[in-house]
């Protein structure tokens, strides 16, 4: 008979080799667990007993410890804060007698020191939560806030502003749109500079950038061409180079009947017109600009061009007065011809003179004594050149006309013409002149002396020598020299005798008249 002994089998084995395994990774799992909560329980109060220490330094100083006081060897910095144990600077899993205190956030097992002066905060990592816990000082100075705004001006942006503390440098920048160029900064203190320049905030602060049109240049003047077809012209100009920005033109059609169109604007580079009146000159005159959304450059100079409609020629005979005139002829054959009209006869003048006046007078020689539809006359004087204008009328023809007459070295003329009838012509000119320039003329001399021997030759002077004609009345004049005097008067021909200026007439041959002058 055989007996049967019981074992575990293989699988009942890693089963329990795997329970145990378990079991034992969270027994150990358990246990860092509860030595990481240990150190920071420990981290926890170490950092609370350092902040009581410092509570005492700001009680005694009015401040709290510099980071580089904090961060000195352990010693010393037991002895800045009076009473305080080295054994609390160092952190759990560091060696005894170290400062585990730094400037700056902790990192593995370290306390953080930030600040300092006016306030703190302690930090340390935890280790069980892997997070910073902070403690500040009971002591806080309020930091002040202050505002900045930032503002565009048309033309461009900038970048945003906000709320900072008193100290905060802060950048500013302006960006110009397009078609824009950045200018200058405009606001609080600060805000001037650079396109992108600090900006340290102290004060609430606005800064505006502005901007400014950047500038087109002006294009060229336009060169214009006429094209004709037909009854049309159409003036063309080549499209304006605006590099970057667009092109706009403006003309102004004119022609020789008057019309003006004034300044009119287009887009187009072309513009056509009806230029079919013979004879007329049409013109257009043209200018570009370079514009955009921002600004313009301003309009070029101006590019003229113009077409002459040529007549077409029709000869024919165009006086209106002619027997065979033609309306429609623009080019006169000398094919016209004519009904002889009669010369109306011309009018008899005469003339008479009375002391400085001439009178003319006339009558008209008009077939049947009728009164002439029209006359006019001319007075005119030489050699000195003087003349009126022709002055016609139809009212009291007979009227005379009377001039002064006194100067005997001028000859006076009227003419006159009349116009009998509708159906005739003007007639001849008829004139008379005063004095007479058909009448001789003679010599006048004149002739002085003197009673004072070896007294010189200066002793007086005499006007009205020169030549006459017949009948002319001059005006002779001897005047003595200062401290001479009249001592015989005139003598000589008949009419010389009188006083030292008087007027004496010519007669038929030359006069000869003589005066004597002494010294007083």
């Amino acid at each position: 008979m055989s007996r049967t002994l019981k074992a575990f089998t293989i699988v009942e084995l890693l089963v329990v080799i795997a329970i145990i395994g378990v079991m034992a990774t969270i027994g150990i799992a358990s246990f860092s667990r509860i030595q990481s909560n240990a150190r920071d329980t420990q981290r926890s109060s170490k950092i609370t007993i350092l902040s009581e220490a410092l509570e005492k330094y700001y009680d005694k100083n009015g401040e709290y410890p510099s980071c580089a006081a904090m961060t000195a060897d352990s010693s010393t910095v037991t002895t800045t804060l009076k009473g305080l144990e080295p054994d609390v600077l160092t952190t759990p899993t560091s060696a005894k007698g170290t400062n585990s205190v730094l400037c700056s956030d902790p990192i593995l097992d370290t306390f953080g020191y930030l600040d300092g002066g006016s306030q703190y905060v302690l930090k340390y990592k935890a280790e069980a939560s892997d997070t910073l816990v902070s403690l500040d000082s009971r002591r806080h100075t309020v930091t002040a806030m202050y505002t900045l705004t930032i503002t565009a001006a048309t033309g461009g942006t900038v970048n945003a502003g906000g709320s900072y503390t008193s100290g905060t440098v802060q950048t500013v920048t302006a960006t110009p749109g397009t078609y824009y160029s950045f200018s200058s900064w405009t606001g609080s203190t600060g805000c001037s500079g650079l396109i992108s320049h600090t900006i340290t905030i102290d004060a609430n602060k606005t800064c505006t950038a502005n901007f400014t049109p950047t500038t087109i240049a002006v294009p060229s003047t336009p060169i214009v061409t006429p094209s004709t077809a037909g009854a049309t012209t159409t003036w063309s100009w080549g499209a304006a180079s605006c590099p970057g920005n667009t092109a706009r033109y403006q003309y102004r059609y004119t022609n020789t009947s008057g019309f003006d169109s004034g300044i009119v604007a287009t887009t187009a580079t072309s513009v056509a017109f009806t230029t079919s009146t013979e004879g007329k000159t049409y013109t257009v005159a043209t200018q570009a600009e370079c514009y955009n959304t921002a600004t313009g450059s301003g309009m070029s100079g101006a590019g003229t061009a113009g077409y002459y409609r040529p007549v077409t020629t029709i000869w024919g005979c165009t006086d209106p007065g002619a027997n065979n005139y033609n309306p429609s002829a623009n080019a006169n054959d000398g094919s016209c011809t004519y009904t002889p009209r009669p010369i109306s006869p011309a009018p008899t003048i005469t003339a008479s003179t009375s002391g400085d006046t001439t009178t003319w007078s006339w009558t008209f020689n008009c077939p049947n004594g009728i009164t002439p539809v029209m006359w006019q006359y001319q007075y005119y004087i030489t050699p000195s050149g003087y003349y009126t204008p022709l002055d016609g009328s139809a009212s009291n023809p007979t009227s005379p006309l009377s001039f002064t007459t006194t100067d005997p070295t001028q000859h006076y003329t009227v003419k006159l013409q009349d116009w009998c009838t509708t159906d005739s012509t003007w007639s001849d000119w008829a004139e008379v002149t005063y004095p007479d320039p058909n009448l001789p003329s003679h010599n006048l001399s004149l002739g002085m002396g003197s009673m004072c021997s070896g007294c010189g030759f200066d002793y007086g002077t005499v006007t009205g020598t020169g030549n006459y004609h017949e009948g002319v009345a001059v005006t002779i004049t001897a005047t003595p020299s200062p401290g001479w005097y009249i001592y015989s008067p005139w003598q000589g021909n008949t009419g010389c005798a009188g006083a030292s200026s008087h007027t004496i007439t010519m007669g038929t041959f030359d006069m000869t008249c003589s005066i004597i002058f002494n010294k007083y």
